[in-house]
């Protein structure tokens, strides 16, 4: 079931360690909260009864159809029927939520992931969790030209509680094309290694990236380089989900594209 989420811009609250009814110590307790890569944060809500999806974007509301054969795993995928280079993915439980967005090309309109805390998470004091579950890209040159491909992938984040850090991994990592959403024939994508970062006192976290670079026949050197970032949240009642944006950059040396990411684990 999908719900919709709001920019909530809250600060977490922070409780003294403590133990939960079933006698796990908790570190910290945290509220709803949500974060975000891109010029502004976006809502999703579903239309009920329907195959639609309102999509609120800097205080503009658009209404995307589902389009089902681009869905993957657990993300949604939909499109706005007037402007069709609009498109949307978006992943959600009861407790967390991500939603990877495609605006219409214009100076300034990249890619946004927007990323949200539904409700508390009790963060354990001790222990560790890796949380599994889905990866899902657009590839574009810019933010004035068309989409040049989709990526999808395996996602898993390992959590570590005792030391307070967070690291992963996005394997499987497929090139698709725009035009039917089948993995290209040829080529495709390095794994790509989310660095360890540390969790902070809001149950959010971010960091580096390493790998991911494109392999398709043709480039002058599968080793150029990739720069890319990541940030996210824990969520779940026991901090058993995680939702995150990353963003690469490809430079082949002669140009270069932006891989704007979404990860949704344990959802």
């Amino acid at each position: 079931m999908r719900h919709g989420f709001v920019y909530l811009g809250l600060l977490a609250a922070v409780s003294a360690c403590s133990s939960s009814g079933g006698g796990t110590e908790i570190r910290r307790s945290v509220t709803a909260d949500t974060g975000q890569t891109g010029p502004a944060p976006v809502t999703v809500t579903e239309e009920t009864g329907t195959d639609r999806l309102l999509v609120q974007t800097d205080g503009v509301l658009f209404e995307f159809s589902e389009v089902a054969a681009y869905n993957n795993g657990t993300f949604v995928a939909a499109r706005n029927p007037t402007a069709r280079e609009m498109a949307v993915f978006e992943s959600e439980s009861d407790a967390s939520s991500v939603v990877l967005f495609r605006p219409n090309p214009a100076p300034g309109n990249a890619p946004s992931i927007t990323y949200s805390r539904l409700g508390m998470t009790d963060i354990p004091a001790a222990g560790s969790a890796t949380l599994t579950g889905d990866y899902q890209a657009f590839f574009q040159s810019g933010t004035l030209a068309p989409l040049s491909y989709l990526a999808s992938g395996d996602a898993a984040m390992v959590v570590n509680f005792t030391d307070e850090s967070v690291a992963g991994s996005i394997t499987n990592r497929q090139l698709r094309d725009l035009s039917d959403n089948s993995v290209l024939p040829t080529g495709g994508l390095a794994d790509l290694t989310l660095d360890m970062a540390t969790l902070d006192d809001a149950g959010g976290f971010s960091g580096t990236t390493t790998g991911g670079a494109l392999t398709l026949p043709g480039f002058p050197d599968p080793a150029f380089e990739v720069l890319g970032t990541y940030s996210g949240l824990l969520a779940g009642e026991t901090a058993d989900e995680a939702v995150a944006g990353v963003t690469l950059t490809h430079n082949f040396g002669f140009g270069g594209m932006t891989e704007y990411g979404a990860i949704a684990a344990g959802h």
